[in-house]
């Protein structure tokens, strides 16, 4: 991957009747339609912690090459490409590109972008050094999120660093006005049905859940803190290719 190369990761081909295209699509016009919603002023604010951290890691790895997958509003592609790291940032949301696309190009900075659902992540063409994902696989069900992080895996560089991070509970709001806007599917999904979140999926996902996720990765950290966020790292493991 370079600077402002304009890769785009082309989505996985596949049969038009795989499970996961009708939600992908839900999806991409739920995301659409919040991104449009944003005010001016919200777009360039910064992120909403600290990445100081994220970013002294990823130093300490020797990452040159970032993939952030579902970056949003792209605050923290934008805080890694001011890092000097380049950046790939995709998301299901094309409005969401078109807003990290013109930030960066306003800028200067190196970052690419691209519309891609983590599920569809295509494998070959792009391998980096570490991937960046916050807040993004809780919006799946899992069997995408199992999707997601196999694709993870199979773009990451043996060696390479994955972040990952999953909300706690009280994300979801869980009060009585607005568990009336969503219905808890077999699998333990919140599929909101109405009010302004009408549209999105959200799943509260356990510790053993995640681990189970990533289970083919080397587990790096797993932290939890007190609003029950949990903020993983893991590592693709380097296998010899030549055992003795």
């Amino acid at each position: 991957m370079s600077p402002k190369s304009g890769r785009v990761v082309k989505p996985a081909t596949g049969s038009s009747e795989s499970p996961v295209s009708g939600e992908l699509v839900s999806a991409r016009e739920f995301w659409d339609r919040c991104f449009k919603e944003v005010a001016p002023d919200v777009k360039d604010a910064p992120p909403g912690r600290d990445l100081s951290e994220i970013v002294n890691r990823l130093r300490a790895a020797s990452a040159v090459d970032v993939l952030d997958v579902g970056c949003g509003l792209g605050r923290w592609s934008v805080t890694l490409a001011r890092a000097g790291f380049r950046v790939l940032a995709v998301d299901v949301s094309s409005e969401a590109v078109r807003i990290v696309r013109e930030r960066a190009q306003r800028e200067g900075l190196a970052i690419s972008t691209a519309v891609c659902a983590a599920q569809e992540l295509s494998r070959p063409g792009v391998h980096v050094d570490a991937v960046v994902c916050n807040s993004v696989l809780d919006h799946m069900r899992p069997h995408d999120a199992d999707m997601a992080a196999t694709n993870i895996m199979q773009t990451l560089k043996p060696g390479g660093l994955a972040y990952v991070s999953f909300d706690g509970l009280d994300i979801g709001d869980t009060g009585p006005e607005v568990r009336q806007n969503y219905r808890v599917a077999a699998d333990g999904t919140w599929e909101y049905v109405r009010g302004p979140r009408r549209g999105m999926i959200w799943r509260y996902y356990q510790d053993p859940e995640i681990r189970r996720l990533f289970r083919e990765f080397e587990e790096v950290e797993f932290s939890v803190w007190n609003t029950g966020q949990r903020r993983t790292w893991f590592r693709k493991p380097i296998r010899d290719s030549h055992p003795t």
